[in-house]
């Protein structure tokens, strides 16, 4: 009992550590300036550092001496540093990307007993059309609350004011984002007017493309798994919420119970645990769950129990128990235990059960490797390269057995089924190889082949493998049909239980000398051979 007992103080003591910690986050804050400036007022200083930090402000023009005339000299400061020494510690700093809002500490807290509950209302419009704007995001900077304007453009927002002006932050996908401040009071009213983004001047003519046969856009939203966890207003949220903010710590039960609450599809984290599922912008760190569904980039390591779900690039270490789906260029290690699917390219390498990639440019280890095309490396049983290499052969050997070969892959590996027959023996043949020097005239292939050979039956279960290890050369005969010779060497296993008729019949059909020797109760027969044959590209 004691032990559960410290377990379950450790995990509340974790919990309580990882939503302290949601409050901070290394990001615009974080960047350097250097600059002097002597005698100027206060605007002309934050405009000076916005300017040389890359960044930019909002903020409430009453609540900053902005007239107040100061002399500084900052050398590789940070921006929270500066912004301390120039405005004193009676200001907050909340970050949007790269946009910093400038707050106010309240002066006097406000007991508890003295709280109230406070209301936001209004209704969103569109400044060119004054239409009213369905499903804007209206975004408490400082608690992280958010809410939606319904179908008649109207909002109400409830808080408890902490600070003697709140900001709020109203987006709307294809809008410019606007910041309000209001100041404490029981309800405030205000409608709100969003600026259409302008459109850049279309100065070429349109051409109406031509369609090709592609996989279709992916949308992450249109996942199943998305639509199972993720509630639609919260991917509003993630839309409408272009700026994401970064955070250090992450924690969610789901996507709607979490540290973040609704906005987490605007959030990029550093440390991130969903215990079974959660959503957000991006991580640049570590993320560790059950289900991971992530809007857009990873950078570091992400590992999920059943399944990673990214809409954007992947850079680092991915691994799930089940599966991993990517919408964009996967860079590294991803690894799962049934199934890998990446829509654009692979450029590391992708070890699981079942594998695709738009693009190889890695390395491809799995049962099924499948690819649009490829400039790296896929092997598998079974590896399916649309724009790679296709070949039909028929040949004989020094046994005089006609052979129907298939090899498909890529140049670089592929895989080869076959059939043999004579008179009195048939085989299924599977196998591996590659071809080199394969724009030139005279190319060649390296072929491992095994061939589960019958002797007048029908399936012959008992130990009965033929393995070649061969070596052709092809000569370019025209784009589609080649003729190949080359040299091999054989080896033939089979159980001493099988008439012996089968041993008698591999040294009296072979055209060379069978050496054999015995292991345990299997018979081994070797010896060279060669292969004639033509073979037709596909």
């Amino acid at each position: 009992m004691k032990l559960m007992a410290k377990a379950i103080r450790f995990f509340v003591f974790s919990i309580i550590l990882i939503i302290a910690g949601n409050s901070y986050s290394q990001n615009a804050l974080q960047k350097k300036v250097s600059f002097a400036l002597t005698n100027q007022p206060v605007e002309k200083v934050l405009a000076k550092m916005a300017q040389s930090g890359g960044i930019s402000f909002s903020y409430n023009s009453d609540l900053i001496p902005l007239d107040s005339i100061v002399s500084i000299n900052f050398k590789n400061s940070s921006i929270s540093k500066s912004l301390y020494i120039l405005l004193g510690r009676d200001f907050f700093y909340k970050t949007i990307g790269n946009h910093i809002v400038i707050l106010k500490k309240q002066k006097e807290k406000i007991e508890k007993s003295k709280k109230i509950v406070c209301t936001f209302s209004g209704v969103i419009k569109n400044h060119t059309t004054n239409e009213v704007i369905i499903g804007a995001t209206i975004y408490d900077l400082n608690k992280n609350y958010s809410a939606l304007s319904d179908s008649t453009g109207f909002f109400k927002f409830s808080f408890i004011p902490e600070t003697e002006f709140v900001g709020f932050s109203f987006s709307k996908e294809g809008f410019n984002d606007t910041l309000v401040f209001i100041k404490y009071k029981s309800n405030t009213t205000i409608d709100i007017t969003l600026f259409p983004k302008k459109k850049p001047e279309e100065i070429i003519e349109k051409i109406k493309p031509k369609e090709i046969n592609q996989i279709p856009p992916f949308n992450i939203n249109d996942y199943k798994i998305v639509k199972t966890f993720v509630k639609p207003d919260m991917l509003l949220h993630a839309n409408n919420l272009l700026l994401p903010d970064k955070r250090t710590f992450q924690f969610s039960i789901l996507p709607t119970i979490g540290t973040n609450r609704s906005v987490s599809g605007a959030m990029i984290n550093k440390i991130s645990f969903n215990t079974i599922a959660g959503y957000s912008n991006g991580v640049e760190g570590v993320e560790l769950g059950t289900i991971n569904i992530t809007k857009q980039n990873v950078e570091g390591f992400q590992f999920a129990g059943l399944g990673n779900v990214t809409g954007g690039y992947t850079k680092g270490f991915q691994a799930a128990g089940i599966f991993n789906r990517n919408a964009g260029n996967v860079s590294g290690f991803q690894l799962s235990g049934l199934s890998n699917i990446i829509l654009d390219t692979l450029k590391g390498l992708q070890i699981g059960c079942f594998n695709y990639v738009k693009t190889n440019r890695g390395l491809q280890l799995g049962f099924i490797n499948l690819a649009d095309s490829s400039d790296g490396l896929s092997i598998g049983v079974l590896t399916i390269v649309k724009k790679g290499y296709f070949n039909a052969s028929l040949f004989i050997d020094e046994m005089l057995m006609p052979n129907a070969v298939f090899k498909m892959g890529t140049h670089k590996f592929y895989n080869i089924w076959g059939l043999s027959a004579s008179q009195e023996m048939w085989g299924l043949t599977y196998g591996v190889g590659f071809h080199r020097n394969q724009e030139r005239k005279l190319s060649l292939n390296y072929d491992l082949s095994f061939t589960n050979m019958s002797f007048k039956k029908t399936f012959e279960t008992q130990i009965c493998m033929k393995v070649k290890l061969s070596a052709d050369i092809n000569y370019r005969i025209n784009q589609r049909f080649d003729l190949f010779a080359g040299l091999s060497y054989n080896m033939f296993a089979s159980d001493k239980i099988i008439d012996l008729a089968l041993q008698n019949y591999i040294d009296k059909t072979s055209n060379s000398k069978v050496n054999s020797f015995d292991f345990r109760s299997v018979r081994m027969q070797h010896w060279p051979g060669a292969l004639l044959g033509l073979k037709y590209r596909i």
